[in-house]
């Protein structure tokens, strides 16, 4: 399941439109059942709306909070907590890359150079001038072990080295 919508770089961003309606609102209220809160809703909520939009808005942000009960800052506050869930528009495929201290000492610095140039994103965080890929820095992949992982959308790839970037992300066309 992708949940990285092909919001790229220079995309004019749409103005915001529901999310809670129709079957989207329906699953969302057979959550209310299976949680002992609407607020416990909150992780999976968020995550219906990067789903449908590719990130979470301040507009949806919002309307999650309206529809659990919530202040907008505290969904803000969990928003902006999780690496996750992205606050602005992201390319077609987000790659995490670790660099805690283990990975950093087995050349992580290395792979995230050999990922801004190979993507063209320039900048962590940035997204690629074809709006394929966005590239950020994460505190743990837990796998370290296995440095350097990576995870490309939902694909867990380890012993990520430079070298191996352009074969990696070839499978991303």
């Amino acid at each position: 399941m992708s949940t990285h919508g092909g919001h790229g770089a220079g995309t004019a961003i749409a103005p915001h439109e529901p999310v809670f309606v129709g079957p989207t609102r329906a699953r969302l209220e057979q959550l209310f059942s299976k949680y002992p809160t609407k607020q416990a809703c909150l992780l999976p909520a968020l995550w219906m709306v990067q789903e449908a939009r590719g990130w979470v808005s301040e507009q949806a942000i919002g309307e999650v909070a309206e529809a659990l009960g919530l202040t907008p800052a505290y969904v803000k506050g969990v928003v902006t907590f999780y690496t996750m869930y992205h606050t602005h528009p992201v390319g077609r495929h987000f790659i995490q890359v670790c660099t805690t201290s283990p990975c950093n000492i087995c050349g992580a610095e290395d792979v995230v150079s050999a990922l801004l140039e190979a993507t063209g994103c320039g900048d962590l965080g940035a997204t690629s001038p074809d709006g394929r890929f966005t590239v950020i820095e994460v505190e743990c992949l837990g796998a370290c072990g296995f440095a350097t992982p990576i995870l490309v959308d939902d694909d867990f790839i380890e012993n990520v080295t430079p070298e191996k970037v352009p074969g990696i992300l070839q499978r991303y066309a």
